[in-house]
């Protein structure tokens, strides 16, 4: 229903799926999530949200960088999401960031119209055939879009990156717009539990984000109240129930739990690290949901869902292997979901996602040897990762020099936790006394509780 601030950053994202070699999905059994064929997928297409009309049936949206604009895309698929082809649209300078069905006929995608550069344009588009063919729709309005949501077949909402809320009680013939949050909040969070009770979340700062805010209304946004759970938190995403029970989900890995429609916040325990951004979220009951998100240690990024079964008294973090950065998801039931991301990236599961792992402890990283190398020759470096229960973790060798300035980084790629691994680099180095430590962020997005070091000395280069 929303791009998120993670995946805007969508520029610096890399194909880390390839880093991950023979050792994903391929490796991995039946079970799970598994990755979905998609037509035409490559790092230029960028999946923004997903929604599925049953087990069958379903569409995700978002864009295609063609390097001299960037087009919308809207994907279908008819056989519950193992694959997925692009659906033909009018041409255009824009992305699309939400979509949604009415009902088994009807759909809506929303996102933004560039025309000549500016986001100034709001795009809403129709679909009266399941998502086979689509229309321009009319909606009034000078910003761009974000989520969409119809709780009933009548009653819809949209919301925009500057605070405001479009309804239709007419299924989509006749929009009117209000204001549900002040217009430097970019609203990417929506959940009406029924066509009038609904809260509305997303990062304040107009894209320089300092915070977050949540709102709920109970008369179909005609007033809204201030529920923010942490002013200070970037929130992306909220999943209520009706009763008030719901869920917000933010930066830093953090999950918010509300049991009464946001009046009291408890923040609930998920073992990832401060550099896992949660930017989905989704319960189909109170007890089961998944929280979807992407680790972002220093440019790359790679999925992570969290799943619970309690309501979230505890998350578990499920095996996606290293894949590409996730976003947003959907689900349907205690079994069935589906996430999209980076890199045409589609996921999905019909067994609620397979085993998982919970850690308990922050991996340790061991430097094994202390190199020689004379200067322009190549060096190995031998270390080893520590990691309970988490299988991989993306490495980096840090080399200083005696004063301890930091003259070198070398990225090491994905490697597995628990085995002796080596790297070789060739070094340029001056000749001299150098420390190396080996550094990790693994696969459920902590750093290392401690760096391994050693020592490594280049010598001249031969005459």
């Amino acid at each position: 229903m929303r791009r998120t601030l993670p995946l805007l950053f969508v520029t610096t994202i890399v194909l880390v799926a390839a880093l991950a070699g023979a050792g994903s999905a391929a490796a991995r059994a039946a079970e799970g999530w598994q990755r979905a064929t998609v037509a035409g997928a490559s790092h230029a297409l960028f999946f923004s949200d997903v929604a599925m009309l049953d087990g069958a049936v379903g569409l995700a949206v978002g864009d295609v960088d063609e390097h001299l604009k960037v087009r919308p895309a809207i994907y279908r698929t008819g056989d519950g999401g193992a694959t997925w082809a692009e659906v033909a649209i009018a041409d255009r300078y824009g992305v699309l960031d939400g979509v949604a069905f009415s009902d088994a006929q009807h759909a809506w995608a929303v996102g933004a119209d560039y025309g000549s550069g500016d986001r100034q344009s709001p795009l809403l588009l129709a679909s009266a055939d399941g998502g086979l063919t689509w229309k321009d729709a009319a909606l009034d309005g000078q910003h761009g879009l974000l989520s969409v949501q119809f709780p009933t077949s009548s009653v819809g909402y949209v919301t925009s990156d500057s605070g405001e809320l479009y309804s239709t009680t007419s299924g989509g013939a006749a929009w009117a717009r209000s204001v549900a949050a002040p217009d430097d909040v970019y609203l990417t969070g929506l959940s009406f539990t029924d066509a009038t009770h609904g809260w509305v979340c997303g990062p304040q700062g107009n894209e320089d984000f300092y915070g977050g805010r949540c709102y709920v209304t109970a008369d179909s946004g005609a007033t809204w109240k201030d529920v923010t759970p942490d002013p200070d938190a970037l929130l992306f995403d909220c999943s209520f129930l009706p009763g008030g029970a719901g869920w917000v989900v933010s930066q830093n890995g953090k999950i918010f739990h509300t049991a009464d429609g946001g009046t009291t916040w408890l923040r609930q325990a998920a073992a990832v690290g401060a550099n896992v951004d949660f930017s989905g979220i989704d319960f189909v009951d109170a007890q089961n949901g998944w929280a979807v998100g992407s680790c972002w240690p220093g440019g790359f990024g790679w999925a992570i869902i969290l799943h619970t079964t309690d309501g979230g008294q505890t998350w578990t973090q499920q095996d996606l292997g290293v894949t590409s950065a996730a976003g947003q998801m959907a689900a349907r039931d205690a079994l069935s979901a589906w996430a999209v991301g980076g890199d045409g990236l589609v996921l999905r599961t019909g067994d609620g996602g397979g085993a998982g792992f919970t850690p308990t402890a922050r991996p340790v990283t061991s430097a094994l040897n202390a190199p020689k190398v004379r200067k322009g020759a190549a060096a190995t470096f031998r270390f080893t990762v520590t990691d309970p229960g988490v299988p991989r973790a993306r490495v980096s060798l840090l080399i200083y020099d005696a004063k301890h300035k930091l003259k070198k980084t070398v990225v090491a790629g994905f490697r597995p936790t628990g085995s002796a691994e080596k790297h070789e680099v060739r070094l340029t180095l001056p000749a001299g006394r150098y420390t190396w430590r080996v550094t990790c962020i693994d696969y459920a997005g902590r750093m290392q509780a401690k760096a391994g070091s050693s020592t490594l000395v280049v010598k001249p280069a031969t005459r």
